[in-house]
């Protein structure tokens, strides 16, 4: 599903889509297809992202030059990994953490990563025409810190949810 999210605003905003050879590549290998193709933007699963970090920081790379946005999701993120991608990326690099159980429809919320850190990512605030509310057993809102269960509402919830809050 993340494909469609990938896909369509790209196409909508008139880019192109550029998909990576089937190939696996180093670190090295891929950051040089990125700066060659001058791509932009990259949305990229976080275990890839981890992958793709380590292998720049062993080689003492930066970022390719083109690169104006990454977007990661789809498992927590290595604080280690976020850290070192923001020694290596300088500030340069908008850096977006996106989450979206799969009622979601894909992403749900998501979170821009500005500066090293050494607590976990958050997972954001919803992105527009969704809904994130954190509720306890009662389904009442619980204070900031207070662990609970999060609801997604909006157009992207997936059909089939609507009114049954035990799925």
């Amino acid at each position: 599903d993340v494909a469609l999210e990938e896909v369509f605003p790209t196409l909508n905003a008139g880019a192109s889509i550029v998909v990576r050879p089937r190939e696996l590549m180093s670190a090295t290998a891929f950051s040089d297809y990125v700066d060659a193709a001058a791509l932009t933007v990259l949305n990229i699963p976080t275990a890839y992202f981890h992958e793709w970090v380590a292998g720049m920081a062993e080689a003492s790379l930066p970022p390719p030059a083109s690169l104006r946005l990454v977007v990661f999701g789809g498992e927590r993120a290595s604080i280690a990994m976020v850290n070192e991608w923001h020694r290596l990326n300088g500030g340069r690099v908008r850096t977006m953490n996106g989450y979206g159980p799969t009622e979601a429809t894909i992403t749900c919320t998501a979170y821009e990563s500005t500066e090293p850190t050494k607590r976990e990512l958050p997972i954001g605030k919803p992105i527009a025409n969704m809904q994130a509310y954190v509720l306890d057993v009662d389904k009442k809102p619980v204070p900031i810190g207070v662990a609970a269960d999060l609801y997604v509402g909006g157009v992207g919830l997936a059909i089939g949810y609507l009114g049954q809050y035990e799925l």
